[in-house]
C-alpha cells in the first residue's frame, strides 16, 4: 500500500473488488474523470482475489494514480467485510461508493455535491441519491430508474420506492459511520439492510434533479445464488420485523412478497427451476389478485 498525499482528501470512494479483471479499470477511470475537481482518494479493497489478471490490474492502478490505495484481504470475506474496511480507512470528509463493474457519468459528483450543499452547511444525516441507467449485462435497452422520495424515508426504503444502492449515494463519512458496520451475516442485500438502519435512525434523503441518470448499473444475476438471496431476505425480515410491521399488515405483506419475487428471480436466472416453480406457486397462492404485472416488474 502506498503512502498517499499528505493532505486529507475531501472525498473517499470505496470499491470492493473480487476477480473483476479489466472492468475495475473502467470504474476507476470514471471516478478520476469527473468534472468535480476536489481532492479524493480511491480505496480499492482486494477481497482475496485469486486471479492474476485482477491482481495485476490493482497493482497497475495503484502505481499509475496517486489517488488510488489498495487494501488487501488475505482471503475472500465478502462485500460486507470489504465495505467495512472502506469505512474503517476512509479519510475524506465525504464518502461514496462504486462497484467494480459499474461506471459513473462525468458529472455525477458535481451534481450530487451541489444538491447536498443545498441542504445546509452541515449535512450529516443526509444521503444524496442519484438516478441511474439500469442495463442487464449482455445488452438490452437501458432503463432510467429514479428514487421516489414522496413517502417517508423508512417506508420508501422498505417498499423499494427508494433504491438502496450504495453506488448512487453520496454523504459525509460520519453519516455512514453513525449507522454502524455492514452486517457480515448477509452475503447479499447488505445495502438494503444498512440503509434500513440509516432510515430507522432518522436519516433523510435528497435526490439529484430532473431524473437525470448519473451512472450506469450493469445488472446480472448469474452466480448470485437464490439460496444466498433467500438467506439474506429472511435475515433482514427477522432483524427488521418491527419496521416492516409499523406500516400495517397489508404493507408488510406486500413488501415481503416483493422480496419473495426477488428470490424467485435469482432461482430462475441461475437455473434452479424446481425452486423457482415452488416459490412461484407460493407467491401467487398468497396474492392471486396482484396479477402478473407486479410480479414481472421484479424480472426487469
Amino acid at each position: 500500500m502506498n503512502d498517499l498525499h499528505n493532505n486529507q482528501p475531501t472525498l473517499s470512494v470505496g470499491i470492493p473488488v473480487y476477480n473483476s479483471g479489466p472492468s475495475v479499470i473502467d470504474a476507476v477511470e470514471s471516478v478520476l474523470n469527473q468534472t468535480w475537481l476536489g481532492s479524493l482518494e480511491v480505496i480499492l479493497i482486494n477481497d482475496g482475489c485469486d486471479d492474476n489478471e485482477t491482481l495485476e490490474v490493482l497493482n497497475q492502478l495503484e502505481r499509475l494514480h496517486a489517488e488510488v490505495l489498495v487494501y488487501h484481504h488475505s482471503q475472500n470475506l465478502g462485500r460486507p467485510y470489504a465495505r467495512n474496511t472502506v469505512l474503517e480507512n476512509a479519510r475524506g470528509k465525504y464518502l461514496t461508493w462504486i462497484d467494480a463493474d459499474d461506471t459513473w457519468y462525468p458529472h455525477k459528483l458535481q451534481t450530487q455535491f451541489t444538491e447536498l450543499y443545498k441542504v445546509s452547511p452541515e449535512v450529516d444525516g443526509y444521503i444524496c441519491l442519484s438516478s441511474y441507467d439500469w442495463q442487464w449485462e449482455g445488452g438490452g435497452k437501458k432503463r432510467i430508474k429514479s428514487p421516489d422520495l414522496t413517502q417517508g424515508a423508512l417506508q420508501g426504503v422498505i417498499n423499494g420506492k427508494i433504491g438502496c444502492y450504495l453506488w448512487t449515494m453520496l454523504a459525509t463519512t460520519e453519516t455512514y459511520r453513525r449507522v454502524g458496520k455492514f452486517d457480515t451475516n448477509l452475503p447479499r442485500l447488505q445495502d438494503l439492510e444498512f440503509i434500513l438502519r440509516f432510515a430507522h435512525q432518522g436519516g433523510q434523503f435528497v435526490a439529484t434533479p430532473n431524473n437525470q441518470p448519473l451512472c450506469i448499473y450493469k445488472k446480472s444475476d448469474v452466480g448470485r445464488s437464490g439460496e444466498s438471496v433467500e438467506h439474506s431476505v429472511r435475515h433482514i425480515w427477522k432483524k427488521h420485523r418491527f419496521s416492516y410491521a409499523s406500516f400495517g399488515n397489508r404493507f408488510e405483506r406486500f413488501s415481503k412478497q416483493d422480496q419473495l419475487a426477488l428470490i424467485i428471480r435469482h432461482y430462475r436466472n441461475n437455473g434452479k427451476r424446481m425452486l423457482f416453480s415452488r416459490l412461484a406457486v407460493q407467491y401467487f397462492a398468497k396474492s392471486p389478485k396482484r396479477g402478473l404485472k407486479r410480479f414481472k416488474r421484479t424480472f426487469c
